[in-house]
């Protein structure tokens, strides 16, 4: 019979003690990784005094034993059955290799329900379910997943250069490129207290939003995209390039931050197609048969909407 281990990631905030009452029944291996010693009931509590929560998640999984890892953040509460529903899927589903649990906004509606790869490299979050089935997607979002742990390791683990945001999509692809499917559960379900009243902007960091946002997606695309499909990066990387020129003249401080994200992967290309070149070297599928699962296509409307979002989000107020 399989087996989970539980890692938490912890920062700040009181959060962490709804995500640990959530999973306070179930018997397995459970270890929040803080950047503070705190103790915390219930599991074993590891202090990291870097704040990398790639890097976190990496250290935790050395310490714990079990057949699947499940990560969550420390600002979800997840219903009952939501971990055990994951782990009795990736036991019946050999081909499945990962899946995220469908996790709501404390207002009701959906935070993610799976990801796609645009043409522009840009990713398209679902946010509406379609009945019960599950489905694949590119990716979820890293609140709530499980991966087979033998998987995880053989991949390379987290991308620790990611440091946050995209970090899961990066691994996620990587299981699909090893002939693995990425799975969507619409019944493993739980809160996510993101941009709560529980949760104020005051908890996000800027500087990662803008600089990590625009940084990783570029490195993203580099590494997993294959042959031609690469060029979906230079695209994104000019789109970027426009989105922190609109900035200049709004918030000249998170313009610099895109343009630092996009010099990171000027400076780091040769690191980054190092890594691009094992994946690719590694590869069990080919991109005709991965496309149709993790590819979607939408409109001009699209685009111009997410771009005003990205404009006008509240994390831009000071």
């Amino acid at each position: 019979m399989s087996s989970i281990a539980v890692i938490i990631i912890h920062h700040t905030g009181d959060l962490i003690y709804k995500c640990i009452k959530s999973i306070q029944h179930i018997h397995c291996d459970k270890i929040v990784c803080s950047s503070q010693p705190t103790i915390f009931p219930g599991v074993v509590s590891k202090c990291v005094p870097h704040n990398n929560p790639a890097r976190k998640r990496n250290e935790a999984t050395k310490l714990v034993s079990g057949d699947y890892l499940a990560f969550l953040d420390d600002d979800v509460y997840l219903e009952r059955s939501c971990l055990q529903v994951m782990q009795m899927y990736l036991d019946l589903h050999d081909d499945v290799g990962m899946c995220f649990a469908t996790l709501s906004k404390t207002n009701g509606e959906i935070d993610c329900a799976g990801t796609y790869l645009l043409p522009t490299g840009f990713l398209l979050e679902r946010t509406e379910q379609h009945g019960v089935n599950p489905y694949s997607s590119l990716s979820g979002k890293s609140s709530c997943c499980m991966i087979r742990k033998r998987l995880f390791h053989d991949i390379g683990e987290f991308d620790e250069d990611f440091f946050i945001y995209g970090e899961e999509t990066d691994l996620s692809w990587r299981v699909w490129l090893q002939g693995f499917r990425v799975a969507q559960l619409p019944f493993a379900l739980g809160t996510h207290y993101s941009e709560s009243k529980e949760k104020e902007l005051k908890y996000y960091n800027k500087h990662f939003i803008f600089y990590h946002g625009c940084k990783n997606y570029i490195m993203m695309l580099v590494k997993n995209l294959g042959g031609t499909h690469v060029l979906i990066a230079l695209v994104n990387f000019v789109l970027w390039s426009i989105v922190g020129l609109l900035f200049v003249f709004k918030s000249p401080t998170r313009a610099i931050w895109i343009f630092q994200g996009l010099w990171y992967n000027i400076r780091h290309l040769p690191q980054t197609l190092r890594k691009r070149n094992k994946i690719q070297k590694e590869r069990a599928i080919s991109e005709d048969l991965l496309f149709p699962f993790i590819y979607r296509h939408v409109g001009l409307g699209y685009y111009l909407k997410r771009l005003w979002e990205y404009l006008t989000h509240p994390h831009l107020k000071t």
